[in-house]
């Protein structure tokens, strides 16, 4: 398996782009568009750290030059228990809107693929994908359904074994169907590739998220489909962990789905973050704030989905308090919601002794837990100095009071 990793300069610094990922969408797209037969692709990077913007730019890529494609999102089909279905479901539904031909042929396709699952009942092999997989689904996935086949087995022994030789059959039918159908759509748009895209897979549930590489491995293993899979790999070896056991290999497990491994270069996030401000929160302080945005990444270790969450949020808040109820001056009041919405999301157990607090900077619990963490507390003393060096100063308790009282009444 190969590892890549993009590093370049871009000059692009529109707001929007701030993160640089139009030209590393439009270099992954052409690298997609240069591979020669079947393969599997991980956009193996961190949650939060911009997959699905990149993915965004990615189809427009796509669109603008009429490949044939699918973007699927894992983690809006998590609730279902059959992403088989779910994945066919979204193929059909994006190339009906496409009025590619052949549509009705696929529905039906989908159609014997939802009688497959139910040939064996739903105590055996619970469901669609599995019995299509038959004797090709890992073993550490076979663990998982061990006790449902013994009493499959006990119950069932006269029709298991023509269940499984059905099960072959029509994983061989499947293949064939959809080599056949997705020859015909290349052939059509002069295309020589479908590429298929998922996005929030490690947002999944390790059972569902498990399930659906298994399919993609084994069932759609087709010359001229290539999957880009938007993961972050270390966190969804954890949450397998959590099933097979610490012990169990997650990583190896993993990463034998994948040819190949996309990595996201570092950016700079904190140029998003004060971009981030600058658009969304209506202050003339804009000056003051660059310096909170890097010391809030360095101290809480903030992720764009973070940003985005915790500036909205300010934004709502401003909105309903600043005019209706003057807490502070503009800029303070941005400082004061960002940061204890930053604590509310990223130290809970001392944004709760503030919540607890009568009087905050006099509580013994806020001040101790503020020198457990020696960068917690610089941050506080440098952009919040009242909590440090104002104790028992009135005025800045009923701010904090506000504050917090504002974010729970709110959000």
């Amino acid at each position: 398996m190969s590892k890549i990793v993009f590093n370049f300069k871009n000059d692009n610094k529109e707001f929007n782009d701030v993160l640089e990922r139009r030209d590393i969408a439009k270099l992954y797209a052409k690298f997609i568009k240069n591979l020669d037969g079947h393969h599997v692709i991980a956009l193996d990077a961190p949650w939060g750290s911009g997959k699905s913007t990149l993915i965004e730019y990615m189809s427009e890529d796509f669109t603008t030059n009429k490949d044939v494609f699918v973007q699927y999102n894992a983690w809006e089909n998590d609730y279902t228990e059959e992403p088989l279905i779910s994945l066919m479901s979204d193929i059909f539904t994006a190339f009906k809107d496409k009025k590619y031909i052949g549509i009705d042929k696929m529905k039906n396709q989908i159609s014997s693929i939802t009688k497959i699952g139910k040939k064996g009942g739903s105590a055996f092999i619970k469901g669609t994908s599995r019995a299509l997989l038959g004797e090709s689904a890992s073993n550490d996935l076979n663990d998982v359904i061990k006790e449902t086949m013994k009493i499959f087995i006990e119950d069932n022994a006269n029709t298991l074994f023509k269940d499984i030789d059905e099960s072959k059959k029509s994983r061989k039918k499947f293949k064939e169907e959809l080599i056949k159908y997705t020859n015909s759509i290349l052939k059509e748009k002069s295309k020589d590739k479908l590429i298929i895209i998922i996005d929030e897979l490690d947002r999944c549930r390790p059972t569902f998220a498990i399930e659906l590489l298994e399919n993609i491995k084994h069932l759609f293993d087709i010359e001229k489909i290539i999957f880009f899979i938007s993961v972050d790999c270390k966190q969804l070896a954890e949450s397998i962990k959590a099933i097979y056991g610490s012990g169990f290999d997650a990583d190896t497990y993993l990463h034998r789905f994948f040819d190949f491994e996309l990595h996201l270069k570092k950016t700079r996030i904190v140029d998003y973050f004060y971009n981030k401000i600058k658009e969304k929160l209506n202050s003339i302080y804009f000056d003051e704030l660059i310096e909170f945005s890097e010391d809030s990444i360095n101290t809480f270790n903030l992720t764009i989905r973070d940003i985005n969450k915790i500036v909205n949020e300010t934004c709502i808040l401003n909105i309903l308090y600043n005019e209706a109820n003057k807490l502070y001056e503009n800029t303070h009041n941005t400082k004061y919601f960002l940061s204890f919405l930053i604590l509310k999301y990223k130290d809970p157990t001392l944004y709760k002794i503030f919540q607890e607090s009568k009087e905050y900077l006099s509580d013994k619990n806020i001040f101790n837990k503020l020198n457990e963490k020696v960068k917690l507390r610089l941050f506080f003393s440098k952009h919040l100095k009242f909590i440090i060096n104002s104790m028992g100063d009135t005025t800045s308790n009923k701010i904090i009071e506000k504050t917090i009282k504002s974010i729970d009444e709110t959000l």
